[in-house]
């Protein structure tokens, strides 16, 4: 009789020649580097054999070992050590990663269901990493006397069935579980947590990934994203110690006819909308001037189709055109076909040009003639909102576009700045946004005598500092280096948040002390960035726009038209273009370029004559939390990034890397004096000037 474990042990032989070659060659091309050689040679085989030889994985997902022996019989030696590196990272705020390697295996994916025998393993995304994983926090749960979560996803590939595996493993605990059975924005399980009083909140989703990516979000019981400490002791103390073996049986169907399983939908998005509409500012206004703005609305194909466009129309914004290309709920981005790592990212350039050229297609004559004012795109998950813009004719020659994607910096200022222009009472405010984002946001919040807390990237830091000062904390970078970059003008007093922005296109707001530690801020919105927020707060400054027969750009130049603001251009690029270098050559380049970054910062330190851009180079620093030492095998690794001035602190450019993916970021900014006269001229020469230090510095470094 055949034996199963005999054919594994010839299939695992057959890898460990064709995976060894492969290290060896890539070493020896200067692909990898030594140090990373070792760890792969040690841990890809070892995770390549625990999972052939381990008969629980055979009960959660039957077909696995299937799509793993083919991916060796196919001699996917690159794509077999990516599986198996290492275990799928787990960041500040959940777990994201590959879902499958190819489109070919996502689209067997999305036929064949959860088990498709696709290549799975430790460091992708599929049902046993997720059973491992929910299985550890079932347990922290249990420890911590928690009974209930709440379950939501988006429009991601097999979302619903990862979703309903997640319910399986929490029932198994005898945990409650309210669970949507229809996509929704990630806000909205924010919303239901701390409203049914929950305990923890998942959510399936890649935000803005591309369509071969999937993986989950997690929240604590406020609704906010998990505190680091909370985080750190999930991770050291559950996930790191929960095997495959732990994961009980996954039977959905019976377990949902247990009590304690709760559909839920109307009953929570009701309240979200309504909650949304009472930050509405100037109601008169936008019953004379709403249903004059005409929007255009990309949902990216995810679950803002569910929310945003009845969040507009009953908010009074009835004008509001529905890009049909990108309605649907569609997984696979069926819009993003270009390149295999196009995202669905409302913040992309490539992303807000497919928006504009699908809303030409299907209206042209409000495009032909400018009636459209301004098109809102959100993504997948809801959670980041953006706009695309109309050009004033006279700036058609800076933007080469009628119409153009507006930059995050950009749109918060504005609506920092409208909010701002209502409120009576200033000695108590507050804001809380990244070290990236533009320092306008700063300038403008001490023009009004406003308080500012600057922390390191991602709402969660956000999201923990705002709690921090609603818990009389001093904050700075010396009491909390982990958190703070910098504070500006704060005090006791002001503990009331009245803006979180990030540069990658995230808002809320917190608004002041929560009454308890399952409440929302009084007076705020859910501890985390809302798309579906943030579009109804553009649209309404579209209405302000057009009630003073101007554009929103008309108003951004008004702005800084003030001597006490001036032009701030703020420039963004990522690399690669798309997504993120694959593998351990991918691994390699990044920590490549950063080292290169960083003999840079070492030169200037030294008093060397380093220019960028002709730009003379006048200090610099290195920022490190620690949160990715232990997965780059790096102490100090630069997770912040590492910033270099020109002139004085509000003219710089950081490189920064992603913590968990193979990708780098590139932000500049740069500062002028203006006037009526030259503001035109020197927004253009900052546009141009951006791009050619980014083109020179990607030079240096050996992008």
């Amino acid at each position: 009789m055949n034996n199963p474990k005999n054919n594994f042990i010839a299939v695992f032989n057959d890898s460990v020649k064709g995976i060894e070659s492969y290290l060896e060659s890539s070493f020896q091309k200067g692909h990898i580097s030594e140090e990373l050689l070792k760890k792969a040679k040690v841990n890809v085989l070892r995770n390549l054999q625990d999972w052939l030889f381990n008969d629980r994985i055979d009960q959660i997902s039957p077909r696995a070992k299937e799509g793993i022996t083919k991916a060796i019989e196919e001699g996917r030696w690159p794509d077999l050590v990516e599986a198996y590196i290492d275990d799928v990272a787990f960041g500040t705020a959940g777990i994201r990663g590959l879902a499958a390697l190819s489109d070919e295996e996502l689209l067997l994916l999305n036929k064949e269901g959860l088990d498709a025998p696709i290549l799975k393993g430790p460091n992708t995304i599929n049902n046993i990493v997720f059973a491992r994983t929910a299985t550890a926090i079932a347990r922290y749960m249990e420890t911590n006397s928690y009974s209930s979560i709440v379950i939501g996803f988006d429009s991601r590939i097999q979302g619903k069935a990862f979703a309903e595996l997640l319910a399986s493993i929490f029932l198994n605990y005898d945990i409650k579980v309210y669970f949507f059975d229809t996509a929704v924005p990630y806000p909205e399980v924010l919303f239901a947590v701390p409203t049914l009083k929950a305990d923890i909140g998942l959510f399936i989703s890649a935000s803005h990934n591309d369509r071969r990516y999937n993986g989950f979000k997690i929240c604590s019981l406020d609704g906010a994203p998990i505190s680091v400490t909370e985080r750190d002791n999930l991770y050291d103390n559950y996930i790191k110690k929960t095997e495959i073996a732990h994961v009980p049986e996954i039977v959905f169907e019976r377990l949902t006819k247990k009590t304690n399983f709760q559909v839920i939908g109307e009953e929570i998005h009701k309240p979200f909308v309504d909650h949304m509409r009472q930050f509405l500012i100037n109601k008169e206004l936008i019953k004379e001037f709403g249903p004059k703005v005409l929007i255009g609305y990309s949902a990216f194909n995810g679950a803002g189709r569910n929310t945003v466009p009845g969040l507009l129309e009953n908010s009074n914004f009835t004008n509001v055109q529905i890009i049909k290309e990108l309605f649907e709920m569609d997984g696979l981005f069926p819009a993003f076909q270009e390149h295999p790592d196009q995202q669905p990212d409302p913040g992309d350039e490539s992303a807000a040009r497919i928006a504009i050229e699908a809303y030409k297609k299907e209206y042209p004559a409000d495009f032909k003639n400018k009636n459209l004012d301004i098109i809102i795109g959100t993504d997948p998950d809801a959670d980041r909102a953006s706009v695309i813009i109309k050009v004033p004719d006279n700036q058609l020659e800076i933007f080469n576009e009628p119409y153009t994607l507006l930059p995050a910096d950009e749109i918060w200022l504005l609506v920092l700045w409208y909010r701002l222009q209502h409120l009576k009472r200033f000695d108590d405010k507050f804001i809380a946004y990244t070290h990236v984002t533009s320092d306008s946001i700063g300038r403008l919040a001490k023009k009004y005598d406003v308080g500012a807390v600057r922390t390191w990237v991602g709402f969660t830091w956000i999201a923990s500092a705002v709690n921090k000062v609603w818990q009389g904390e001093k904050l700075s970078r010396d009491t909390h280096p982990y958190l703070i970059y910098e504070t500006n003008d704060m005090n006791e007093m002001r503990v009331n948040n009245i803006s979180g922005l990030e540069q990658s296109y995230g808002f809320g707001f917190f608004g002041g002390p929560a009454p308890d530690e399952r409440s929302f801020g009084s007076g705020g919105h859910v501890k985390d960035k809302d798309g579906t927020l943030g579009a109804l707060m553009l649209a309404e400054i579209a209405a302000y726009a057009k009630s003073q027969n101007k554009t929103l750009i008309d108003l951004i130049d008004e702005i800084y038209l003030n001597p006490e603001i001036g032009l701030f251009v703020n420039y963004y690029e990522a690399e690669p273009r798309y997504g993120a270098y694959r593998s351990l050559e991918g691994f390699s380049k990044k920590v490549s370029v950063l080292k290169n970054a960083l003999k840079i910062l070492e030169d200037v330190k030294n008093g060397k004559d380093v220019r960028i851009a002709d730009l003379k180079v006048s200090g610099g620093e290195q920022y490190q939390t620690g949160k990715y030492d232990t997965l780059h095998n790096w102490k100090g690794f630069p997770d912040e990034g590492i910033r270099f001035w020109f002139s004085d602190r509000e003219n710089w450019l950081i490189l920064r890397p992603s913590g968990t993916a193979q990708a780098l970021r590139f932000h500049t900014q740069l500062h002028f004096e203006v006037t009526e006269k030259d503001i035109l001229e020197k927004k253009s020469l900052g546009r141009k000037l951006s791009r050619e230090i980014v083109r020179d510095f990607k030079s240096k470094v050996d992008v």
